[in-house]
């Protein structure tokens, strides 16, 4: 509850309005560090292109597989636990081809403070606020 009061009161975490995507709430989970706590949400954008690689892009256009083309986008709200700063961002985790052809891409196994042992691609950030 308390990252979602955040994220109302904090509208300058995206240049785009809201009615561009939407938070999926329910699917939301917190994760921890020594000095963080974070909360991600992930996100459906109605208008807006997918990430993805040029080298995934280049297989999707041999093959039509859309697995190519997967990625997946977060609001995070990054607590500090020692200041009780607090700070959003988006995060777009974006598999390379490699990673999508040698494992079954789990949007949940790669997330802020935890990566995957094996994940190899992009975790770009964007727009962080706090």
């Amino acid at each position: 509850m308390e990252a979602q009061t955040w994220l109302e009161n904090n509208a300058a975490l995206t240049s785009k309005t809201e009615a561009t995507w939407r938070y999926y709430w329910e699917m939301a989970f917190n994760e921890s560090s020594d000095n963080w706590e974070t909360v991600e949400i992930p996100l459906e954008f109605l208008e807006m292109s997918a990430t993805v690689l040029p080298e995934n892009l280049d297989k999707f256009n041999e093959t039509g597989d859309y697995k190519y083309l997967v990625n997946s986008m977060r609001a995070i709200v990054a607590t500090n636990t020692e200041t009780g700063e607090m700070a959003g961002f988006f995060m777009n985790v974006v598999p390379s081809l490699h990673y999508l052809q040698e494992k079954t891409f789990d949007s949940f196994s790669n997330s802020y403070l935890d990566r995957d042992e094996d994940f190899d691609g992009s975790i770009p950030g964007r727009g962080r606020n706090g």
